[in-house]
């Protein structure tokens, strides 16, 4: 399921079928992948799963095209910004309690799209294709 698909189905309010992957192994997430799951929760707040274990766990996941977001353990920017290095659909930000909280994650979103010679160009570079390739 692509993510367009997954936020049409929410638009929709369709019920959908997803879960928690919290076994920081990637066979247990792929297994979980092409069970038919819609979409997985990778959470670092409360289990063993460490930076590491999450980019092996969402190649795992991407093996059954299903989408991934990841629940950071604390609502910081400097946690959230190694992960979105690696491409989850989304971030969960945990214990937000005021506006200022709630604040933090737009701002790691927009430092992510602000890199102007950093890892997003690169990427986009060695996933796009021209004429000349």
């Amino acid at each position: 399921m692509t993510i367009q698909e997954l936020r049409k189905k929410i638009e929709d309010r369709e019920v959908m079928c997803g879960t928690l992957a919290c076994i920081p192994d990637p066979t247990v997430t792929e297994t979980m992948a092409l069970s038919g799951a819609e979409m997985l929760w990778i959470d670092m707040e409360h289990t063993p799963v460490s930076v590491d274990r999450v980019q092996n766990m969402l190649i795992a996941s991407r093996s059954g095209n299903v989408p991934a977001f990841v629940r950071i353990p604390w609502n910081d920017p400097v946690l959230a910004k190694p992960v979105l290095d690696m491409g989850p659909e989304g971030i969960i930000f945990p214990c937000i309690r005021t506006k200022e909280e709630a604040e933090l994650p737009d701002e790691s979103f927009r430092l992510r799209k602000s890199f102007p010679d950093g890892i997003y160009k690169r990427q986009k570079q060695r996933n796009s294709c021209s004429s000349s390739d």
